[in-house]
C-alpha cells in the first residue's frame, strides 16, 4: 500500500504560495489546507489519545483497546478523514500551504506520513514591492525588513536544496510555455498522476521595478539586492545561488558590529537558532545558531572575532561550552563560568590567524554543547532551551 504524503508548500510571503497551492488542489490526488500550521492541526488531534496513555499506564487488557482511540491505529485515518471531509475527495497527498513555514515548529507529524516540501521563490524586488503594497500584520511596510525576510526564506531553500524530499520552484520560471513540463516534474516528485498543469501561475514578462525608493531605507535595500544578485539574469543568478549551496547575507559595513539587542541590527543577519531579542541581547536557541552577512571587503588573513556575552545559565558549577565558526572554519571555542559578571559585559576575543572567504557572504555558526532549560533544572519557570545571551558580535582587523 502506498504511503500517505504530507506536503508543505513554503516560501516567503508574496512569493506565489497561494497560487501554487490553488493549482495543486486542482489535482484529484492532492488536498492542501490554506495557511494551517501543522502543529495547529496535529496538536489538538493528539489530545484525543490521552485516554490511550492512561489505560496503558494502568495495564488495561488488550481487548479494551478495541474500544479506545489508539494512536498507531487511528491517528492517520482521522487526519485523512478531515481532509476528505473538507475537500470532498480522498487523496494520497495531504498537507498545507503556509508562507514562512520555516519560522515555526513543524515537528508534530504522525507516524506513517512521508513528509515532502515544495518551496517557491520570487524575484526579491517583486516581493518587497508586494510587502509594501499589502502592509498588513504579516507583511511589514519597511523594505529592509521585507528583504531580510525574503533572504531568510531563500537561505532556508539553499540549506535544503539537495534534500531528496525538498523541491525548489522559481515563480519567474512559470512563463506559460514551461508550466506543463514543470507540472509533470512536480507530479513525479509527489508520486501522483499528472492531472494538473499549473497554468494559473504566470510571471510578468518584464523585470519588476522598485516601488520602495521613497522609503528612507529604499536605496539601501536596492543596493543590497543588486550587490547580492545579478538582476538582469535573475533566473540564472537564482539557480547558481542554489547550486553553490552557500547562504546569502545582508551587507555589513566595515567597522559595523552585529548587535543582537532588541534595539540593534541583528534581525538583518539572524537566520535561525535565536529567541526574540531582549534589551541585553538574544539568547541562542538549542545547540546551533546561525547568522549570515556580506562584508564590505572580503574577510581574509588575520583578524579577531569579538563575542560580547551578557548572560548564560550557570548550574552546579558546570561551565557552558561553545564553539564559533566562520563558514566551515572553527575560529574559537571556550568553556566558561562567569559568576558575578553574569548580566554584565563578558568579552571573548578569538584571534583568527588564517581565513579565506570563499563566497560573497560569510556564515557565523555558534554551537553550544550544553544548552540548559531553566525550568527543568529548577532555576526558574523559563521553559526555553538556552545557551548564551549574546549582546554583540564584531570583527576587528
Amino acid at each position: 500500500m502506498q504511503n500517505t504524503i504530507w506536503l508543505n508548500i513554503s516560501g516567503c510571503p508574496r512569493s506565489g504560495t497561494t497560487a501554487l497551492g490553488a493549482e495543486l488542489n486542482k489535482s484529484s490526488d492532492i488536498a492542501l489546507l490554506h495557511e494551517h500550521l501543522p502543529r495547529d492541526l496535529f496538536g489538538p488531534i493528539n489530545l484525543l489519545f490521552r485516554n490511550e496513555g492512561l489505560h496503558i499506564a494502568h495495564g488495561a487488557e488488550d481487548e479494551l483497546f478495541q474500544s479506545i482511540l489508539c494512536t498507531d491505529r487511528d491517528l492517520l485515518p482521522i487526519v485523512k478523514s478531515i481532509f476528505s471531509c473538507v475537500f470532498k475527495k480522498t487523496t494520497r497527498v495531504i498537507g498545507t500551504k503556509c508562507p514562512n513555514l520555516h519560522k515555526y515548529d513543524t515537528e508534530q507529524y504522525p507516524s506513517g506520513l512521508e513528509r515532502k516540501q515544495i518551496h517557491i521563490t520570487r524575484h526579491p524586488i517583486a516581493v518587497v514591492n508586494s510587502y509594501i503594497a499589502k502592509g498588513d500584520t504579516v507583511c511589514v511596510d519597511d523594505p529592509e525588513h521585507a528583504f531580510c525576510d525574503w533572504l531568510t526564506s531563500l537561505n532556508y531553500a539553499i540549506e535544503n536544496y539537495r534534500t531528496p524530499n525538498f523541491m525548489c520552484l522559481l515563480y519567474e520560471s512559470f512563463d506559460g510555455r514551461s508550466n506543463h513540463e514543470q507540472a509533470k516534474q512536480v507530479a513525479s516528485f509527489l508520486e501522483v498522476t499528472s492531472d494538473f498543469d499549473l497554468s494559473g501561475l504566470r510571471a510578468p514578462a518584464t523585470h519588476p521595478m522598485p516601488d520602495f525608493l521613497g522609503h528612507p531605507a529604499g536605496s539601501r535595500v536596492l543596493y543590497a539586492i543588486n550587490r547580492l544578485f545579478d538582476l538582469e539574469n535573475w533566473i540564472n543568478s537564482y539557480s547558481a545561488t542554489l547550486e553553490k549551496g552557500r547562504m546569502v547575507g545582508f551587507p555589513l559595513q566595515k567597522g559595523e558590529a552585529i548587535s543582537l539587542k532588541a534595539s540593534g541590527n541583528g534581525w538583518k543577519y539572524i537566520q535561525r537558532g535565536f529567541y526574540p531579542a531582549e534589551a541585553e541581547g538574544s539568547w541562542t536557541h538549542g545547540g546551533e545558531s546561525i547568522l549570515c552577512f556580506t562584508p564590505d571587503e572580503p574577510l581574509s588573513g588575520s583578524f579577531a572575532v569579538a563575542l560580547n556575552v551578557s548572560w548564560l545559565i550557570e548550574a552546579q558549577n558546570e561551565p557552558t561550552r561553545f564553539q564559533i565558526y566562520l563558514d566551515d572554519t572553527l575560529v574559537g571555542k571556550s568553556s566558561i563560568r562567569v559568576g558575578k559578571s553574569n548580566g554584565s559585559t563578558n568579552l571573548f576575543i578569538f584571534n583568527v590567524e588564517r581565513f579565506e572567504q570563499t563566497s560573497t557572504s560569510v556564515t557565523v555558526r555558534i554551537v553550544v554543547e550544553n544548552p540548559r532549560n531553566p525550568a527543568l533544572i529548577g532555576i526558574s519557570g523559563d521553559n526555553r532551551n538556552l545557551g548564551l545571551m549574546i549582546r554583540e558580535i564584531s570583527f576587528v582587523s
